[in-house]
């Protein structure tokens, strides 16, 4: 997790219009981000030629951002005005991944290894984009499933080529 300030003290900022003016402009510009991950994985040799190997790992990546302008306008003439304007937006956004994967290899030969094996993940994403802590421009949640499965045959056709071919196929 990272947390990063990027925020501006309060900056005099020259106004051409007025010749007893001054404004200050400050800015906050705050990120929060990281990601959070566990795995688990089980492998099991059945025989001299036969392994599997079981993952499970489940992972969230969260950013937050928070921006706002503040500024500040004062006109020091027979009227005093004093005027502010504050803009503020909110970005958060949170990716959420579970997977399973179960890979097998048999050992066919010395020169051929066969693998096959099938994936399953679920992917949720949650986006929010925020201005001026009412107006929402974008509130998006989405979910996927993906499932694969493959074969593969890895061929030592000699000490210093290898070929892989298989097939694969994906649904989501």
């Amino acid at each position: 997790k990272d947390y990063l300030d990027q925020s501006q003290s309060p900056q005099d900022v020259t106004m051409r219009s007025s010749k007893y003016s001054n404004a200050k402009r400050t800015i906050s510009d705050l990120s929060d981000w990281g990601n959070l991950g566990a795995s688990f994985k089980y492998f099991k040799q059945w025989s001299d030629r036969f392994y599997s190997d079981l993952t499970i790992s489940s992972s969230h990546y969260f950013s937050k951002k928070d921006l706002s302008t503040q500024f500040d306008f004062n006109v020091l003439d027979s009227t005093s005005v004093f005027t502010s304007q504050n803009n503020k937006s909110l970005q958060d956004n949170n990716v959420y991944d579970f997977t399973i994967r179960f890979d097998n290899d048999y050992l066919l030969s010395s020169k051929h290894k066969i693998g096959f094996g099938t994936w399953l993940s679920n992917i949720r994403t949650d986006y929010k984009y925020i201005v001026n802590d009412s107006l929402s421009i974008f509130d998006k949640n989405q979910s996927g499933f993906q499932a694969a499965a493959y074969i593969q045959d890895k061929w030592k056709v000699t000490d210093d080529f290898e070929l892989t071919f298989g097939l694969r196929g994906t649904y989501f």
